[in-house]
């Protein structure tokens, strides 16, 4: 009864909300946005901590960002509620995916196998889910399902409504290969924190953070092409798909590497990567998430202490 109680309140927001025009949406949301740092100043503290990390002693452009980001979480918000409306018309006209067919193209060409992507949440991750069935064709990706029961099948029914297949992060690993294997594309939330026996250290803005180590080893697995990417706004309710090949041909073939170290060497050219777009957008990431929150182990330094 609980679940269903808030089942209908979560799509009765919804509904209230897509009857406002779009840029009132957003603002209403940044208010809202506003409100919850109010109320739990943890958010604003852990994302204070990561962009001094990012941007140490630049106390004036962390702000900035800071400020800028609300905007861009309130829109990301905003997509995720109206995605049910969002045709391959609006997509054509509204989505510059120029450089991303081109990508595509060149690595279907040389490949049966799907293309691994690298994302995150940077941008609209949940709008270029949904507008790359539009603009090229279904894919897949793994995803971290709702507590709710309700809205965790509702919203897979969203997802998957145009031909996408979404994967739960449990036992993500053999559909991931499986579905590499068929030539389905497969996208990999890169940036988020993992428990240890999840994940491998690399570098992310200098300090050591718990990644996913599943991407590399599904890229070891099927030798994809890989590719980070992300939907940026730009304004007027336009996006443009931005996308970089992260190459790997030659840890592919490497005989003297272990798995392991190859795995690490993989998970660290696709951070690199990543964190360049980051910087190139900072505005459009979440800055709130407890990015470092596991720690190497052996180490008792809580980076959010």
């Amino acid at each position: 009864m609980l679940d269903l109680i808030v089942y209908i309140i979560f799509r009765g927001a919804i509904w209230l909300l897509n009857l406002l025009p779009l840029e009132a949406r957003v603002s209403l949301l940044v208010a809202g946005l506003r409100v919850i740092t109010l109320v739990r100043p943890k958010y604003l503290k852990f994302a204070r901590q990561n962009l001094e990390l990012a941007f140490p002693g630049e106390r004036q452009r962390q702000e900035q960002i800071l400020e800028q980001s609300y905007a861009s979480l309130a829109r990301i918000v905003v997509d995720i509620t109206r995605l049910h409306g969002i045709t391959a018309d609006w997509a054509k006209t509204h989505i510059d995916a120029r450089a991303f067919l081109e990508c595509m193209a060149r690595a279907r060409a040389g490949s049966n196998i799907g293309v691994l992507f690298a994302t995150g949440h940077l941008g609209s991750f949940e709008m270029l889910a949904h507008v790359l069935s539009l603009v090229d064709r279904p894919f897949s990706f793994v995803v971290r399902p709702f507590k709710s029961k309700l809205i965790d099948a509702w919203w897979r029914r969203t997802r998957e409504a145009l031909g996408n297949k979404a994967i739960s992060r449990d036992g993500a690993f053999r559909e991931i290969i499986r579905m590499l294997r068929r030539g389905i594309a497969v996208g990999v939330l890169f940036d988020q924190n993992v428990r240890r026996e999840h994940g491998v250290f690399v570098p992310w803005f200098g300090r050591p953070a718990a990644t996913t180590k599943a991407f590399g080893y599904a890229a070891i697995s099927t030798e994809a092409p890989v590719y980070a990417s992300y939907l940026r706004y730009l304004s007027n309710d336009h996006y443009r798909i931005e996308i970089e090949e992260v190459p790997m041909a030659d840890l592919y073939t490497d005989v003297v590497l272990t798995k392991e170290q190859k795995v690490l060497k993989i998970t660290e050219r696709v951070s690199n990567v990543f964190q360049a777009m980051i910087l190139g957008y900072p505005e459009g990431w979440f800055w709130m998430h407890r990015r470092w929150r596991t720690v190497p182990e052996g180490e008792k330094e809580d980076f959010y202490s």
